[in-house]
């Protein structure tokens, strides 16, 4: 179950990553 979340956590990270780096690009930072 363990493994379930650091899978889980690393994909929210990932997730995150993406929105903030599209939403970045989108303001044209």
């Amino acid at each position: 179950m363990k493994k379930f979340w650091q899978a889980a956590a690393l994909i929210i990270i990932t997730l995150v990553m993406l929105a903030l780096y599209y939403y970045t690009s989108e303001l044209g930072l």
